[in-house]
């Protein structure tokens, strides 16, 4: 399990983006990770800016609207690092995703 909740929620973002296999619209992204208790939605905001900074997501724009995708080094960041997520947060992502779905 991470000690560090900033690591972690910026993991669990990219698990997000991940496991939905297309992009996301910030609101999309924003729903999933208040309802989980990931982050707030400016702590959202503000890991978002640092995942496009360091090329860990990126941005698209389709019909005016911006959605985010987890890119392929953010892919192998989250190879690496995914083990260190607790499973139970995993589960509770999955389920919320099935749910909504």
């Amino acid at each position: 399990m991470i000690r560090n909740k900033l690591m972690e929620s910026k993991l669990l973002i990219l698990y997000i983006l991940d496991i939905y296999k297309k992009p996301l619209s910030n609101v999309d992204i924003s729903d999933i990770v208040i309802a989980n208790n990931i982050a707030s939605y400016f702590a959202l905001q503000k890991h978002l800016k640092e995942l496009e900074k360091d090329k860990y997501i990126i941005y698209s724009s389709i019909n005016n609207i911006s959605y985010i995708k987890i890119s392929k080094t953010g892919k192998e960041v989250l190879e690496f690092f995914i083990k260190r997520i607790d499973d139970k947060v995993i589960t509770k992502i999955q389920n919320y995703i099935k749910e909504k779905n």
